[in-house]
């Protein structure tokens, strides 16, 4: 497993949203691979899914810096606002998976 390997390196992964449910499963079963310091970025762009389009966008972020990680709050909120379609406010979340 690559971060056994580069245990210390910084890694992104993107990944599509289609729909929480799905989605809830999928990130269970990363959160139970124990891979330390996984931090979970999410932006969904409607407020309740829209059924077989693209629901928004999430970052995987293992081992991301400190400045980083107290840098995102505000910076997450702008995209919120700047990016949620017309008459939905969206919601972006970022909560820890790793052990």
């Amino acid at each position: 497993a690559a971060h056994r390997k580069w245990a210390h390196g910084v890694t992104a992964i993107w990944y599509p949203l289609k729909d929480r449910a799905t989605h809830l499963r999928w990130k269970n079963q990363l959160r139970r691979l124990g891979i330390p310091k996984v931090l979970s970025v999410e932006h969904w762009l409607y407020d309740e899914d829209q059924p077989g389009i693209y629901n928004g966008a999430g970052l995987f972020f293992v081992n991301p810096p400190y400045a980083f990680t107290e840098g995102l709050p505000p910076l997450l909120e702008a995209l919120r606002a700047a990016l949620a379609p017309e008459g939905h406010r969206g919601e972006v979340t970022a909560d820890w998976l790793g052990a």
